[in-house]
């Protein structure tokens, strides 16, 4: 069941494969979104393409800017909507480089936690604590990897294909969820992570089939269900659940 008390959701990360899909299923569901980029090109792209589904929104900020909740607080005032729920999904996949040496700069490991951890605090507590908005629902998106380690056997490069900052961060961001579930639970905020698994479709049929032979049941995750997770976050069903991490993998996680 819809969530009757949540309308608009911010999502941190719009332009990538993730965030593409979980805007096209939040705008068909009713919902007004508001996604962030730094990029206004993909901004009047994405807008263009879902204009015919719903309210859809982009915001042309950097999410490290250290004035980001007053821009964020301009153009929510600007749209007289101000976000219920808040999805957080943005990567900055230049933290991610890895040297010859295959070590990782410690500028890169900020960067990386910063991602995970830093701006979805920040973000968590500003729509928290604002007076113009009631926020109920808080989404992580995490990684299996915050859950296990890789298993290297699953990469030609490990190094390069699976940085060890990736699955550290992402681990951070799940203990976060637990945090923040715990401090705003007096306020009704639901604070929840979600650990996917692989996505398909970027995929060679070397890596796909290493995949399936690594996976329980065999097979990547697909575009059109990853939304479902959301949904049931977002839901008035999920309202008793805050401060969990959903392993939604395939059950990868399991072995």
């Amino acid at each position: 069941m819809k969530n009757t008390k949540i309308n608009t959701v911010l999502l941190t990360g719009g332009t990538g494969k993730i965030g593409k899909k979980i805007i096209e299923e939040l705008s068909k569901e009713g919902y007004t979104v508001f996604f962030t980029s730094r990029n206004k090109e993909k901004i009047t792209q994405l807008e263009n393409e879902f204009s015919n589904l719903g309210n859809i929104k982009g915001i042309e900020v950097d999410l490290e800017d250290s004035n980001l909740t007053d821009q964020l607080d301009n153009f929510f005032s600007e749209q007289n909507n101000y976000p219920n729920a808040l999805i957080n999904n943005a990567r900055n996949i230049e933290y991610l480089k890895i040297e010859k040496d295959n070590s990782m700069l410690p500028q890169n490991w900020i960067g990386e936690f910063k991602f995970a951890v830093t701006i979805p605090y920040e973000l968590t507590l500003f729509l928290a604590n604002h007076p113009r908005t009631t926020l109920f629902s808080v989404i992580n998106v995490a990684s299996m990897y915050g859950v296990v380690a890789p298993n290297l056997a699953l990469y030609e490069n490990p190094h390069q294909d699976s940085p060890i900052s990736y699955g550290t961060c992402k681990a951070a961001m799940i203990h976060l969820t637990k945090e923040l579930a715990v401090r705003f639970a007096d306020k009704k905020i639901q604070v929840n992570a979600i650990s996917y698994g692989g996505v398909g479709g970027r995929v060679n049929e070397s890596f796909l089939k290493r995949y399936e032979n690594l996976s329980p049941q065999r097979k990547m995750l697909q575009e059109d269900e990853l939304y479902a997770p959301i949904r049931f976050l977002l839901s008035e069903d999920a309202t008793p659940l805050t401060g969990h991490n959903i392993n939604y993998d395939g059950g990868w996680t399991l072995w």
